[in-house]
């Protein structure tokens, strides 16, 4: 357990300081995703992760060579779901950066309503996420959010029409008068 401990500290180290040198936390403060966590940079949470799969790999063998049968199925268990559970959590980090990048993009157009369709784009690329990456979690019934999205995309597809169908109203009608006068 010790020498996973300070494997792990040195693999966070290694990981963390070559995804600086490839340039990854540059990269992203010139997109202007620096932020997208929170602050958190992203090189430290892809060195967490690593850090602790092998600090987990480590105790887990420590506890089968104590063969306490109870914990050493936990970690089994613990060690067959944290390959899914970091697909899920690298999942959600894309859709954050995404989401963070489209919406800066819709905000650089400065159009009328931009803050507005900026905050939707990223509601929705998130959403998506997130729709995505809960079965890596072990979530498997997520129908409900999926019938939910279709849902308020409906609904905010029939309010659109509406009110462009009523706002147009009398552009229509003149076009239509000119038309076959």
């Amino acid at each position: 357990t010790v020498g996973g401990l300070m494997l792990g500290g040195i693999m966070y180290r290694l990981i963390k300081e070559a995804l600086i040198n490839i340039g990854l936390e540059a990269e992203l403060e010139k997109q202007g995703l620096g932020n997208a966590l929170g602050g958190i940079p992203v090189s430290s949470v892809l060195a967490g992760i690593g850090k602790w799969y092998i600090i987990f790999l480590f105790i887990s063998q420590g506890i089968a060579k104590l063969r306490l049968p109870v914990l050493e199925q936990f970690m089994t268990n613990l060690l067959d779901y944290i390959p899914n559970a970091i697909l899920g959590i690298l999942v959600l980090l894309v859709t954050l950066l995404i989401a963070n990048f489209s919406g800066s993009r819709v905000k650089a157009v400065k159009a009328g309503y931009a803050e507005v369709l900026s905050l939707g784009v990223q509601a929705i690329i998130i959403f998506l996420g997130i729709t995505v990456a809960l079965p890596k979690f072990g979530v498997v019934e997520i129908s409900v959010l999926t019938d939910s999205f279709k849902i308020l995309t409906a609904g905010a597809s029939l309010g659109l029409a509406i009110a462009l169908g009523l706002g147009l109203k009398d552009s229509v009608a003149e076009i239509h008068r000119r038309k076959h006068i």
